[in-house]
């Protein structure tokens, strides 16, 4: 008769997808179906394999965005998946940490390694990184008390590109953190045939015009004495 498989075999082969997952630079998100019910705002964006090829068209040379963005096409083509989960609610304490823990245990893997860690009060930012050409990832996790945000990015993603791609596809914003993608963007060319003349500075208040010069004074008439009568 066989014998039954230990519990301990049994847990390990129920985790196996997860670990699976856990070396490669795409992770498990939950879609925390629960909180988007409690929650007032809701982000759920997940792109892949289509859907960023076609934002990559939208978002390279071909006119999307203001002019002088940078073009991210090439970073969008590195890229095999984004998945995006953000939930803003309008109390704190509507998420628990366990929710939130569940999806930082599976960067504690080989590979990863975290790479920004923010604290302050009830806030917390973390940005942990998976440096591998082919099978790379990057998880960005913002907490809140009133909001929290997940971001997973699989493919070949460094912190330079992550700074261009914020503000973009639901990648938040985070420029105390990883700096400001704007400040890149360099001044625009001069327009050909025109030339600008500088003004001349203007003057000072200690640059005092000098007096004028004094008015010529005419020599006192003197009395006429003629000859004696």
């Amino acid at each position: 008769m066989s014998r039954p498989l230990p519990r301990s075999i049994w847990i390990f082969v129920a985790v196996l997808p997860v670990l699976a997952v856990a070396q490669s630079g795409r992770l498990v998100i939950p879609d925390f179906n629960d909180l988007a019910k409690k929650a007032t705002e809701t982000v759920d964006i997940t792109l892949d394999g289509d859907m960023l090829k076609s934002a990559s068209h939208f978002m390279g040379a071909s006119g999307y965005g203001r002019s002088g963005d940078t073009d991210v096409s090439g970073i969008v083509n590195g890229l095999k998946a984004i998945s995006v989960r953000s939930f803003t609610f309008d109390k704190p304490d509507m998420y628990s940490a366990g929710e939130v823990e569940a999806v930082l245990a599976q960067v504690n893997a080989p590979g990863w390694k975290k790479v920004v860690s923010v604290r302050e009060k009830n806030e917390r930012v973390e940005i942990h990184m998976r440096e591998n050409a082919d099978d790379g990832g990057l998880l960005i996790l913002t907490e809140e008390p009133q909001e929290f945000t997940i971001v997973n990015i699989a493919g070949r993603i460094n912190m330079d590109q992550l700074r261009h791609l914020q503000g973009r596809m639901g990648v938040p914003n985070m420029p105390g953190i990883i700096g400001d993608a704007a400040s890149d963007v360099p001044p625009p060319p001069p327009v050909p045939g025109v030339t600008t003349t500088p003004m001349p500075p203007a003057p000072t208040a200690r640059q005092v015009a000098p007096p004028p010069p004094p008015a010529p004074v005419a020599p006192p008439e003197r009395a006429y004495s003629g000859p004696g009568i």
